[in-house]
């Protein structure tokens, strides 16, 4: 028996789809949400006297790769965490 063939003749398929969209959708807001809450914890909490978002518009590079860095490493997280 082919490998997920229990899965497409069940009449519940639908619904299990269904779920694992909903998954998808809930993970993905939580990303989104963790990453504005970090962004705003390194904006306010770690850097209150530098607007980041200002330095990279002005060219500063190592503001722009904090932010970069910040990005990459929260996504990776959330990537992660998607693996249970």
């Amino acid at each position: 028996m082919e490998e997920g063939h229990w899965i497409r003749n069940n009449p519940l398929h639908s619904i299990v789809i269904k779920c694992e969209l909903l998954d998808a959708f809930i993970w993905g807001l939580i990303g989104i949400i963790v990453q504005i809450v970090v962004y705003l914890f390194i904006e306010y909490v770690l850097t209150p006297k530098t607007n980041l978002a200002q330095k990279v518009e002005e060219g500063n590079a190592a503001g722009g790769f904090s932010l970069f860095a910040m990005g990459v490493t929260v996504g990776l997280i959330v990537a992660g965490s998607l693996t249970y």
